[in-house]
């Protein structure tokens, strides 16, 4: 297993000049939990595309923002340092949560009672 050099911690654990401030990360979480909020809306109105497909294509754009992020960022070589384990146990468990959450959404409403 590759070790991260000192160097490439320090990048990673510094805080930066241009650290986030109170607001900044305020407005930040309060996106995400708008976002989460209207998840079940979107999927709704995505029904035409298959949940695997919607799924594949949400991971390729978030992946690709998130590689422009790391390249414009400490670099790629930080990516080498982390183990293929966990790079296994988190894609098994992104997909393996939107298995579980799409089939729900796809199935015949229970009739309501009264």
């Amino acid at each position: 297993m590759p070790k991260i050099s000192n160097k490439i911690l320090r990048r990673i654990l510094q805080p930066s000049e241009d650290a986030l401030s109170r607001n900044r990360a305020s407005l930040i979480g309060f996106t995400a939990v708008l976002l989460w909020s209207l998840l079940a809306l979107f999927t709704v109105g995505s029904a035409p595309v298959p949940p695997f497909l919607l799924n594949a294509l949400c991971f390729a754009i978030g992946g690709g923002l998130g590689l422009i992020w790391v390249w414009r960022g400490a670099g790629f070589g930080v990516l080498r340092g982390i183990s293929w384990r966990v790079y296994a146990f988190g894609t098994i468990g992104l997909f393996g949560y939107h298995f579980l959450y799409f089939p729900p959404c796809a199935w015949p409403q229970l009739p309501r009672r009264g």
